[in-house]
This record gives C-alpha cells, structure tokens and sequence, in this order.
C-alpha cells in the first residue's frame, strides 16, 4: 500500500496553505507549519476525519483508478465490437432494420465473428457512448471459460481414476492422482499427452463426488475437514486497511416498521479488517441484498467519526477514522457484480477479489464476526427466531409477539456492541499474532502507531460517482428528450440546443419524482433541470406512472396531468383499506418500498443543478410548459 501522507505535502485548511513538517506514528500526531511560523498538531484520528468531512484538502491528492488487466481474447473481442459499433452507427438512420441486418451479418462473416443480435448491438452502441473502449471489453476471466463443456471424457476419467486410486490407496495425493488421470487419458486417445487435466480440475471433481465415498474409503471426517481447511489459500496481510472483507446477512428476528407493523428479512452489511478484525464498518437496511447496500457501507466507512458521530449512535469508543483501502474481498452475489458498484469501488482506487462459490474460509473474519454477533447480540434480541438452533421449535408466533425493536434501534445497538464491547474483548488468534493477550482495538492501535495508512477520498467524490454511471442517453429532439414515456423540456435546454449542436445527452433522473429530471451539461458537466411537459403532474415515481397508464380505461395518449391525478387518489384509497388486512410478507414488501424511497429521495437530495433556470430576465420557469399538438396519422 503506497503512503501518500509523508512530511512536505502540502495541504489547504481553513483557507490557509500548510506544509506536514512531522508525522509522530508512535504518538498518533500530525505537525503542520504554515507561513509566518503558524504550527498546529492535529491527531491522527481528526486528521483524517476533517479530510472525510473536506475541511482539509490534500492538494493534488485523488485515487488512482483501478483499470481491470484485460487478456489477449478480451482485447481482441473488444476491438471487434468497436469496429461493429462504427460500422452500425455509419450506416443510413433510415434504412429499415432487415437490409441493416443482412450488411452486418456479412461484415461480421468476413472477420470470421459470430453477428450479435439487435440487442446486443444496442447494448454495445450504449455502453460505448457511455464509457468508450473499456465498456467493450468482455469479461471472459470471471464466466469460467469453455473449459468444463470440452472435458468432459477427462472427468469421466478422472472420477474412474480417483475411484479405483485415490479413494482406496492413502498413499496416492492430489498431484499423483493428476498423473495417473493423464496417463489413463493418454491411453484412452482423449488427448496425445501435450495437454491434459490439470490438478485443481482433479481438485474439483474430488469434491463433486459424493462425501461418503470420500469418508468411508480413505478418510475420517476429521482428517477430511482438515484437508478442506488447508485448500484454502492463504494470504499474508501485513498492515490494517490492506486487506478488507466485506458480505451480508439477513438477521433472524422480527422488527417494527414505522406503523407498528411487524417484518422480517432485514439485512446487516460488515467490511471487517483482515489484518486486526476490526469491523471497520456496518450498515443494517430492511431491504434485500443490493449494489445501494454495498455504497451505503462504503459512505459509513468514509463518513467522518468525531463527536457528531459518537452521539448519533450513543457509543463512548472512538471508532477508527476513516481512511484508503487497498483491497476488498467480495461474494459471487448479483449485487456485487453490478456495473455501479464495481465502478464505485475501482474509481475509488481499491481493488476487487472474489471469494469461491459456498466457501465461508476465503472470508474467515467476516464469518466469525458475524457467528460472535448471532450468538452475543441478535439472539438475545426480542423478536429473535434463532432458526439455526435445533432445540428451538416452531419460535415464530412467539417471536412476533416480541418484537419490539425498529431498523434504527437495530443498527444502533450493533454498532455500540461493536465499538464498546466487542473490539474491547481478548483474541486467542490475535494473541497467537502478537504473542501476548490482544484485543481487537489495542491489535489496531498497535498497529497504526508503526503505519500511517493513505487519506481517504474527497467528500463528495463517493456520492458523485454513485450518480454518473447511473446516467443514459437520448437524442434530443425538437421538443425536448423523450424519457420513459414522458417529455421533458426546459428554457436552459433550448439556450444550449441554440448556442450548440448537440444529439444526444446525459440524462439523470430520481425513479421517485417523474416531474423533472436532469441532463449532464457536456461541457462543464453541470445539471440542467428538465420539467416535464405534462401539466399537473402528481409527484409520483415512474413506476406508478406507468401502473396509472396501465389502468386508464381511454387512451394514453390523452391522458392529462388531472387524470393522473384522480386514478392516484383511487390507488391510494385502494392501499389503505387494504392495509389493515396486510400478511408479514405484505409488511416486508412495503418495508423494502419505504427503504427504497427513502433512498431515492437521498438521491434526489444530492441532484442540485448548478446552473440557474431563468437565464433570461422577465422568463418564469415555473409556468407550466404546454405540449405542442399532436400530429394525426397519415391516411
């Protein structure tokens, strides 16, 4: 891990430029000096919290994006689909689709490349607009290759092999087994000797086969444990922050939501230091697993820990401050291979690891913090269910009458056993590492007074980038950018369109808020309010939008902003009678609607345009913008 913190840089506090004259690891102190004598010393732990907060900006300090190593098919595939892509977009807007088709399956036929569907091809068109040459490129490493479906014979092999070696002679190890597999193939005539089933193949197919078989004819449960054990690959993380686990429980309990109604299904975030076992952060949601639980963790590891923080939860630990990561161990889960938090988390600098498919030990930490918390805190909890516990029966109708504790109350107690009881308590597997009785805390002392880890991000850059990818494309037209089934106009778009040619924009939007959403202004990347050109429209999400157009008896196109209002108002008629009579599933899937509007709503807080509406005098923005008339079909 790089130490940009070293005595020279210099720094902007308080709009006074200073210069690091001493960093004090033992002490845990920064010295500063500025013109005119001016010294300060800061703690390490405000240091860093004033970075996260941005009252100290390191000059010239940002994180270095972390760019995917691609291979040579990779690059190869990618330069293919570029020259697809320019191929498509140079040909005729107005050529029908089937005369396009045919021009491009014969120049596909001459570069010996498979035509993609139409698809596919405007998802390559999209994602080369939005992110150029890198979002071309495939991601062969993380599908598994073709090697499975071509070796078929070979561990069919290799299963007769291991069967009649392996299982009965305790003599015979992995690597043995791999040779006799390749010189029963060679006899076979699978392969001619140059290429054959490789040791971890052999690994694989040992662990498909049946565990009794295993047991019974070579190994006690004991010895077999031990060896799965001792599979897994090791890793040597000499400094805190190096190396960081991060995963997602459901917690088994029932909780409160606002109204008083009872749910489940409530999901708890940890990111857990490999080198000391610090919980360096938590975040408890009511939602389901998702890439906006992955940056809330982030956000709350990142976040400033001063007083502020120590009250809002009620804990008397200081928690650690908030610096750079290096690396982050994630699960093969779909949330954590979304293009928003991968983008989030290498434009941040830090590198991605997965873990193996149903194997716990690549994330030991993690694991075992989140067994130390079921059996220490979660189910002594009212409303615990303690489903994993064989001696408990049929404990849900007693568990919901417990309940009694909301998501907030949940995630504060967590974090005060965390940060004032659980860091506090003696390791063994830290005292084996020091070689003297250790806690989780005095192992992350001891080791940030010999190393002073990289300064963490802006403040503003983690939110910032949790926005951009979520931007798409559209052509801007003579009206105004159609988007969703809507149209969106304003006085600012019309001064752009006048001063440039453009065709296409950035558009953000709030999945809440139908009336208004936000083109990227190409030059200096401000926002630009877009209102929507149906008058009176409620504030709705567009999914609701879309459930109203769904249920209007007349046609959509003649549907006003009055008439969504009224089909609203039945709608939400219709859910409160129908709201005393809800199920626990019911609850949850309300709960999870609540989680995600509050989050949008979060979102539609950071979108603030930086440019004023009303350029021109005498211009009111805020009265309504009348559709033009509709054009009546051609006869």
């Amino acid at each position: 891990m790089n130490n940009e913190l070293k005595v020279g840089t210099t720094l902007s506090w308080e709009e006074v430029t200073y210069r690091i004259s001493a960093i004090k690891l033992d002490l845990g102190d920064i010295r500063l000096e500025a013109k005119g004598g001016l010294e300060k010393t800061l703690d390490r732990h405000d240091f860093f919290n004033k970075i996260a907060s941005g009252e100290i900006q390191i000059d010239g300090y940002r994180p270095v994006a972390i760019e995917r190593q691609w291979s040579d098919r990779e690059r190869a595939e990618a330069d293919i689909r570029q020259e697809l892509v320019t191929y498509f977009n140079g040909l005729p807007r107005d050529k029908p689709w089937p005369e396009k088709e045919v021009l491009l399956q014969r120049f596909c036929e001459a570069r010996g490349h498979r035509c993609p569907s139409r698809r596919t091809l405007n998802g390559y068109v999209a994602r080369y607009a939005q992110q150029g040459f890198a979002g071309l490129v495939p991601s062969f490493s993380r599908r598994g290759g073709s090697g499975w479906s071509s070796k078929v014979e070979a561990k069919e092999a290799a299963r007769e092999a291991l069967t009649e070696l392996y299982m009965r002679d305790d003599k015979i190890n992995l690597t043995q087994a791999s040779y006799a597999v390749a010189d029963q193939l060679k006899e076979k005539g699978i392969t001619d000797g140059s290429r054959c089933i490789g040791r971890s193949t052999v690994r694989r197919v040992l662990l498909s086969m049946p565990k009794d078989l295993v047991k019974g004819a070579r190994l006690d449960s004991r010895t077999y444990n031990l060896w799965s054990r001792q599979a897994v690959k090791s890793y040597e993380v000499k400094q805190p922050f190096e190396r960081m686990e991060i995963d997602a429980k459901t917690l088994d309990l029932y909780y409160l939501d606002a109204e008083g109604n009872r749910c489940t299904g409530a999901t708890l975030y940890a990111m857990v230091c490999a080198r000391t076992s610090y919980p360096v952060a938590i975040y408890v949601t009511p939602g389901k697993p998702s890439e906006y639980g992955l940056l809330q963790l982030l956000q709350f590891f990142f976040r400033p820990k001063g007083e502020d923080f120590k009250q809002e939860f009620g804990i008397k630990t200081e928690w650690v401050p908030p610096c750079a990561v290096r690396t982050i161990v994630l699960d093969n889960a779909t949330e954590n291979a979304s293009d928003l938090a991968l983008n989030v988390v290498r434009q941040l600098g830090i590198q991605i690891e997965y873990a193996r498919i149903a194997r716990g030990d690549d994330k030991p930490h993690v694991e075992s913090f989140f067994g130390a918390l079921d059996k220490r805190l979660i189910n002594l909890m009212p409303g615990a269910t303690r489903s994993q516990d064989a001696r408990v029966a049929n404990r849900h109708s007693k568990a919901e009458s417990e309940a009694r504790y909301t998501i907030e109350d949940i995630y504060r107690y967590v974090v005060q056993y965390v940060a004032d009881t659980y860091i506090h308590e003696p390791r063994v597997k830290q005292g084996f590492l020091y070689g003297e009785p250790m806690s989780i805390k005095a192992a992350m002392d001891r080791s940030l007074a010999a190393f002073m880890p990289p300064p963490p991000p802006a403040k503003d850059l983690l939110e910032r980038l949790a926005l951009v990818p979520g931007g798409v494309q559209r052509k801007v037209q003579h009206y105004g950018i159609d988007f969703k089934g809507f149209q969106f106009h304003s006085h600012d778009l019309a001064v752009l369109l006048r001063e440039r040619s453009i065709s296409e924009l950035c558009i953000l939007h709030n999945p809440e808020d139908c009336r208004e959403v936000f083109a990227v202004d190409p030059d200096d990347k401000t926002l630009i309010r877009l209102k929507n050109k149906t008058v009176n429209m409620p504030a709705i999400s567009f999914d609701e939008a879309a459930r109203l157009k769904a249920s209007y008896s007349r046609p959509v196109v003649d549907m006003t902003g009055h008439d969504y209002q009224a089909a609203y108002a039945k709608m939400r008629a219709a859910f409160a009678s129908d709201s005393r009579k809800r199920s626990i599933a019911a609850n949850n899937r309300a709960q999870r609607r609540k989680e995600k509007d509050s989050r949008h709503a979060e979102l539609a807080g950071r979108v603030r345009p930086a440019r004023v509406d009303a350029l021109v005098e005498g211009f009111d923005d805020d009265v309504p913008i009348k559709p033009s008339p509709r054009r009546g079909k051609k006869t």
